[in-house]
């Protein structure tokens, strides 16, 4: 966690998560009126959540402005941008769950603190599986969203 320690930390990303989830398309809308390709948009914008979230969830070697876990977070982003506008997904939540899973095997696989997580009991692992879950969910909700919204046909407005 950063230097405000772990309730603020908590606090801070739990609510600025609730309310990406509750105005995530507001906030896509507003991100797509960018002139630039939507897929690009969302690359882009998934850059913001990464650095915010990255610096409330800080590494074992601490905080810092551009972590080195961005270009695989980026990575990962991508690889999931590659997948949604090129399958016939149309739900935001199962990409949003499956990279979220993704996340979760990841970090107590390969990640940072993959050591420090297979040490901890089943209270702690059950609470930092839930956290890094929610963590990956942050990066991609408003860019999942501006690739949903791009892929939605217009509906004609009837006069």
């Amino acid at each position: 966690m950063s230097a405000l320690g772990f309730i603020p930390d908590l606090l801070i990303l739990s609510i600025t998560f609730i309310l990406i989830l509750i105005y995530r398309i507001p906030l896509a809308k507003f991100f797509m009126k960018l002139p630039l390709p939507n897929f690009l948009t969302y690359l882009i914008i998934s850059l913001p959540f990464m650095l915010f979230e990255e610096n409330i969830n800080c590494l074992p070697s601490g905080c810092r402005l551009i972590p080195p876990t961005i270009p695989f977070l980026f990575a990962f982003v991508l690889v999931l941008g590659i997948i949604i506008k090129f399958a016939k997904i149309k739900s935001f939540w199962w990409p949003t769950i499956c990279f979220s899973i993704w996340g979760v095997f990841v970090e107590y696989t390969m990640g940072a603190s993959s050591g420090q997580l297979a040490s901890l009991g089943l209270i702690q692992n059950l609470f930092m599986a839930f956290w890094v879950a929610l963590s990956y969910a942050y990066l991609v909700v408003v860019p999942i969203e501006i690739l949903l919204l791009h892929k939605k046909p217009h509906s004609k407005s009837k006069k």
